[in-house]
């Protein structure tokens, strides 16, 4: 997307559907956030909502489907949702609110992604205090398995009947 659209959230007329930073990376963020464990914090959850406000006001204001925050409708879309002043105040208040959550949402994003890749290609060596000698390796593509700590194959049949009965105490 960051190529077809480009790499910038700070567009004079925001898709605020699919731009960088719009609601399809809330969603991302939301499923990565589960996937990895990183917590779905409040900024992400400010920002959707502002930018699900922005779009079901612009949805309300026009009468075909549309998610790009065009010129023309930001002075009533703004005006719609409470923002107040003289001119293009109220317009250039809702866009710098909606450039600050598309940047938070886009940050948050890239970080996820990041995230998520360094797990999927690292796995971790964490070691069996109740077996030394023992690690369970995971996060690899394989899944979860066990292995030596230095790393060889069982070599001999003493080696690998060990390597059976840690795996049976060890799940």
């Amino acid at each position: 997307r960051s190529e077809r659209l480009g790499d910038t959230v700070f567009v004079l007329e925001p898709d605020l559907k699919h731009g960088i930073g719009g609601l399809r990376d809330a969603q991302l963020v939301g499923w990565l956030a589960l996937v990895t464990g990183r917590p779905f914090d409040r900024k992400v959850a400010f920002a959707e909502d502002l930018l699900l406000r922005v779009r079901l006001a612009l949805h309300a204001l026009v009468t075909f489907k549309c998610d790009r925050l065009s010129l023309e409708y930001q002075d009533m879309v703004a005006r719609a949702l409470g923002y107040e002043g003289d001119d293009d105040v109220p317009a250039e208040h809702l866009m710098r609110d909606v450039h600050l959550a598309l940047r938070a949402l886009a940050s948050r994003a890239r970080r996820h992604l990041e995230t998520a890749a360094h797990r999927l290609s690292t796995p971790r060596r964490v070691p069996l205090e109740a077996f030394p000698g023992w690690v369970r390796v995971t996060g690899s593509v394989r899944g979860d398995r066990l292995a030596r700590a230095d790393g060889a194959s069982p070599r001999t049949v003493p080696d690998a009947a060990r390597a059976l009965r840690v795996a049976a105490k060890t799940g």
